[in-house]
């Protein structure tokens, strides 16, 4: 993890124009067909064209859109462009620690609108369920992260909820 910060047209790109194609695409963006991560890394190499600034793979924007969401790690370009997904997360933890059901998308349609139904149904980074469309080993990479924290902060049980 780390390396160069995202430009504003990077952010752009990727929380405007692609990740309402992912596999955490919330509300009205339901009806988009489910893109994998693998998908919205080429499309990020398409549309940066010579502007690239980096070599962007499934495993690097799925890893951009977890530590902006779930980590609180913000991009210094990323503005507000995030916002609904982070907000989505904030409240699924909210409704997991009160057992409160999930609400239907604005559609009424019965789908769940929060980034943790479209990563399985589990509010915490630690537990969250693999998508098909996840890069391979992204559970693994999640558990991981999750134990790390938790033994800094001397738990250990790695099931944590990141609230921030």
């Amino acid at each position: 993890m780390g390396g160069r910060i995202w430009s504003r047209a990077e952010e752009r790109i990727f929380w405007l124009q692609l990740v309402p194609h992912s596999p955490r695409r919330l509300g009205a963006d339901l009806q988009n067909e489910e893109q994998s991560w693998e998908w919205v890394a080429k499309q990020m190499t398409a549309k940066m064209g010579d502007n690239a600034r980096r070599k962007y793979t499934g495993l690097g924007a799925f890893e951009h859109f977890f530590l902006n969401v779930h980590q609180c790690r913000f991009s210094p370009n990323i503005g507000t462009m995030h916002y609904k997904y982070w907000k989505a997360e904030k409240e699924a933890k909210k409704r997991k620690q009160g057992n409160q059901p999930e609400p239907a998308d604005q559609a009424g349609n019965g789908e769940a609108s929060t980034a943790a139904a479209s990563a399985g149904g589990s509010a915490s980074p630690a537990v969250a369920a693999e998508s098909p469309n996840e890069p391979q080993g992204v559970r693994a990479l999640v558990d991981n992260a999750a134990a790390e924290i938790a033994s800094q902060n001397g738990q250990t049980d790695h099931s944590i909820v990141i609230d921030c």
